[in-house]
């Protein structure tokens, strides 16, 4: 194999890795449910590790754009690029705008959702991956718990902008105080009543938290995978082929999605 051949087989294996691990990351979103975390991580993981890979082929290929077609070294992604999505984000926008090509950018930048959303992904992928086993060993840093963060900052925003209050919608429950029980029998049926409240009353929400989630989740992807689609960046291996199903606009259409597999877009 020469090494052109082997560059392109090289950059096509990461493109794929990155779009599968981001359409996952998609997908475990769209099924976040508050009584099955594992959704929620499994989302987390994929989409910080795939969204970094992404915009790292991105700074790539616009390396190889300013400079013949070389590829930059390995210094230059570990130290001068590093793994902080938020400043790799940046560094995609401004290579956008230097092709005055950063519509999409500035319609993220604009949604307080959007930017908190990459806010926590950051957190996660730099300091709170491993925040439970960090609370538990009683680690010198800790990140931020990313549950409690992702619903705090988005789902309540989520909840506020796009939630529908009809005669249906059952009302916050107030929850009674376990301890003033006068026995055991007592405490443990104001437990389970209360857990059957706290149960119906978020139930309500689980839908429209989980489409919008994912459906700004893409927003911030498609933005990104829309600079694979430049002219200028047609170099061999053709990096937009990979994420073609992160760049549709129509929302009605992204909003219908539960699942975003790249083999079957």
């Amino acid at each position: 194999m020469t090494q052109k051949e082997n560059h392109y087989s090289l950059l096509n294996s990461e493109a794929y890795t990155a779009s599968g691990l981001i359409g996952s990351g998609l997908t475990m979103l769209r099924k976040m449910d508050f009584s099955r975390e594992t959704y929620f991580s499994q989302s987390l993981f994929s989409l910080s590790i795939g969204l970094e890979r992404l915009m790292k082929l991105i700074i790539i290929y616009d390396y190889r754009y300013s400079n013949e077609g070389n590829f930059p070294s390995n210094e230059y992604l570990k130290h001068q690029i590093g793994h902080n999505l938020t400043k790799l984000y940046s560094n995609i926008k401004c290579i956008a705008a230097r092709f005055e090509k950063d519509r999409l950018f500035n319609e993220v930048d604009a949604d307080p959702i959007c930017t908190k959303i990459l806010s926590i992904l950051t957190d996660f992928a730099m300091n709170s991956r491993y925040y439970n086993l960090d609370q538990l060993s009683q680690a010198k840093s800790v990140g931020k718990n990313p549950i409690n963060e992702w619903e705090e900052f988005v789902n309540d925003h989520i909840v506020k902008r796009h939630f529908k209050i009809s005669s249906n919608t059952i009302e916050k429950p107030t929850v009674t105080n376990p301890n003033n029980a006068k026995s055991n029998e007592e405490r443990m049926q104001i437990v389970t009543i209360n857990n059957l409240q706290n149960s119906f009353y978020h139930g309500q929400f689980i839908e429209v938290k989980a489409k919008y989630s994912m459906f700004y989740m893409y927003k911030i992807i498609r933005a990104i995978c829309s600079v694979t689609n430049f002219p200028e960046f047609y170099i061999f291996p053709i990096l937009s082929d990979h994420f073609a199903i992160f760049m549709n606009e129509d929302d009605r259409y992204v909003l219908s999605k539960k699942a975003w597999d790249n083999y079957r877009p």
